[in-house]
């Protein structure tokens, strides 16, 4: 690995690095702040995309979407002076159809019919949103967060719920 590239499996540090070269949101004061600017920013009636399988990276477990092949297509759309509307809501495009092969590969090879969408980038309706549809209109009941927080606020929860299923109980002294 390099030292200069940490290592995350973080989309929202993808986000950061979109909005930075679009001028959506070149320096961030707070977490998520990027990723909400580019959300506002997407162009909604956009349909384009740069999705390829070549973004797909199913060698290893877990799956992965390569982000240099798509990083560098945000980079030259921007330098050809592509509005951060357009880039913005092709990125959002990539990622759906990118998550959603994925998704379908895995619910095909594991045999499964529910998917849940939960975790920090969740919160983007963008994505959250044409994701759920895209998986829906292949057949799959999509589930997502209403009651707990679909980011950091619901790991907790998520955690005490495994531990106390597989916690051993605790004898009296």
């Amino acid at each position: 690995m390099d030292r200069h590239r940490p290592r995350t499996s973080s989309m929202g540090r993808l986000f950061d690095a979109v909005a930075a070269i679009t001028g959506v949101c070149p320096t961030a004061s707070f977490d998520g702040q990027a990723a909400i600017a580019l959300e506002s920013a997407a162009d909604k009636g956009e349909r384009g995309h740069w999705f390829g399988r070549e973004l797909l990276d199913t060698s290893g477990c877990p799956f992965r979407i390569r982000v240099e092949p798509l990083l560098l297509e945000v980079s030259r759309e921007t330098a050809r002076g592509a509005s951060p509307a357009t880039v913005s809501a092709k990125f959002h495009n990539t990622l759906v159809r990118a998550c959603a092969h994925l998704t379908l590969s895995l619910c095909d090879e594991h045999a499964l019919k529910t998917v849940c969408l939960s975790g920090g980038s969740f919160q983007n309706l963008l994505l959250k949103e044409r994701l759920s549809a895209r998986l829906h209109a292949a057949g799959l009941r999509v589930l997502a967060n209403r009651l707990v927080p679909c980011n950091d606020g619901g790991v907790a929860l998520g955690q005490v719920l495994v531990g106390s299923r597989t916690a051993r109980p605790v004898k009296p002294v």
